[in-house]
C-alpha cells in the first residue's frame, strides 16, 4: 500500500515549507535548498522506502550542489532520521545504531546534485524500528541539521504497509552470553582498555562536579543555562555510565561492516550486551578514543539515552547557547564536558 495525505497540493506544500525554512536558518546569501520526496516499494514483505533528493535549480550555469548525506538514507540509516507511527498517531520507537562522527566531514561525506539532477536510494525500515504488529504505518522523513547552507524541502508522510512482523532478535553479531571484545587484535585490544580508563576517569570527574556543584561555569559553557531537569539529568547520566565502566565488563566489536563514512562508533541503544562498535575514526584518532567512549555509552537507554543533535565542539559549544536542553542531551556535548572537567582537575 502506498498513499500520501492529499490535505495539501505538494506545490503548496514546497513553497510553505521553503519560506518557513528559508526564514529559520536565517538571510544567508548561500543558503540553498534540496527537495526531498518518499515513495514505498510495494510487494514486499519489507517496509521499504525509497527516498529521493532533487537540486530544484534550473540555473544551468549554477554550481552543483554539494549536499552533506549525514542524517539521510544517502550514507545508510544511521540514527533516528525517519519519524514512524502507526495510522492513530501512535509513535513507534526507533532501535537502530545512533553513530559518533568525525568532524568536519571528509568529502566523501557529500554528493553532489548539478541542476535538476536527482539521486535516489532505498531503505529498509523493518529491523531499525520497533513495530508492534503487522498494518500500515506512517513514515516521515526528519530534515538532518547537520549543514547550515542547505534546507530540505520535504513531501508530508508516506503510507505503508507492513504485512508481516520479520524483527531482528537482536543487532548482528550480538551473542547475549559473550563478555569482551570481538574481532580485535592485541593491539586494539590494548587501545580499548586504555580508552576505557580514560572513560571511567572522565565520567567520574564529570559526575563529581556536577553532584558537588563545583562546575558552574562549565556546565554553563556544554550545557547552556541552568535548568534542574537537565542538570539532574546529566548528573545521573555520569555516574550510570561511570558504574557500567567500572562495574561491568566492556563488550566491543572491531571494524563491524556497518560503518560508514567518518564514523568513529555506533551502538543499539536498547542492547542489552552495552556493545560498542568500533570504526576507523576510532583507530585513527587516539585523542578521540577515551570521548568516543563516553559519547557511545551514554547513548544507552538505560544509562542516558542521548541524542546526536550536533557533532565538533563548535557546533556543541552553539547548541549550548540556543537550546540548552538538546545541548545537555546531546552525546557529543557530553564527552566533552566530562573531558574538560578530568583536564580541570574535579
Amino acid at each position: 500500500m502506498q498513499a500520501t495525505r492529499p490535505a495539501l497540493l505538494f506545490g503548496s506544500l514546497l513553497v510553505l515549507v521553503a519560506l518557513v525554512a528559508v526564514a529559520s536558518a536565517g538571510t544567508m546569501r548561500d543558503t540553498r535548498t534540496v527537495y526531498v520526496t518518499l515513495s514505498v516499494v510495494p510487494n514486499t514483505p519489507r517496509l521499504v522506502v525509497r527516498f529521493n533528493l532533487t537540486n530544484p535549480s534550473t540555473k544551468s550555469v549554477e554550481a552543483p550542489l554539494n549536499v552533506l548525506t549525514w542524517g539521510t538514507p544517502m550514507e545508510g540509516v544511521m540514527g533516528p532520521i525517519f519519524a514512524v507511527s502507526d495510522v492513530f498517531g501512535n509513535d513507534v520507537s526507533y532501535v537502530g545504531k545512533f553513530v559518533r562522527r568525525a568532524w568536519p566531514p571528509s568529502a566523501s561525506s557529500y554528493i553532489s546534485l548539478r541542476p535538476r539532477e536527482s539521486s535516489m536510494i532505498e531503505v529498509d525500515l523493518t529491523d531499525d524500528f520497533d513495530f508492534p504488529g503487522a498494518g500500515d504505518y506512517l513514515v516521515r522523513f526528519i530534515s538532518p541539521q547537520f549543514q547550515d547552507n542547505i534546507v530540505f524541502i520535504s513531501t508530508d508522510e508516506v503510507v505503508g504497509r507492513l504485512p508481516v512482523i520479520n524483527r531482528r532478535a537482536v543487532p548482528p553479531h550480538h551473542d547475549e552470553n559473550r563478555l569482551g571484545n570481538t574481532n580485535c587484535d592485541s593491539t586494539k585490544n590494548s587501545q580499548i582498555a586504555t580508552a576505557v580508563k580514560g572513560a571511567m576517569d572522565e565520567s567520574l570527574a564529570a559526575y563529581n562536579c556536577l553532584n558537588k556543584k563545583t562546575c558552574e561555569t562549565l556546565s554553563t559553557r556544554w550545557f547552556g543555562a541552568y535548568s534542574k531537569d537537565n542538570y539532574d539529568y546529566d548528573t545521573a547520566t555520569f555516574q550510570k555510565v561511570y558504574n557500567r565502566l567500572k562495574d561491568f565488563t566492556f563488550n566491543a566489536y572491531c571494524n563491524p561492516a556497518g560503518c560508514g563514512n567518518d564514523v568513529y562508533a555506533y551502538v543499539y541503544p536498547t542492547d542489552k550486551t552495552y556493545t560498542v562498535y568500533l570504526c576507523g575514526a576510532f583507530w585513527n584518532q587516539a585523542d578521540e578514543r577515551v570521548n568516543t567512549v563516553v559519547h557511545e555509552m551514554s547513548h544507552f537507554s538505560t544509562l542516558g539515552g542521548t541524542d546526536d543533535y550536533a557533532y565538533g565542539k563548535k557546533s556543541c559549544l552553539s547548541l549550548a547557547k540556543s537550546n540548552p536542553y538538546r545541548a545537555s542531551h546531546n552525546a557529543d556535548n557530553v564527552c566533552y564536558f566530562s573531558e574538560e572537567a578530568a583536564k580541570a582537575g574535579f
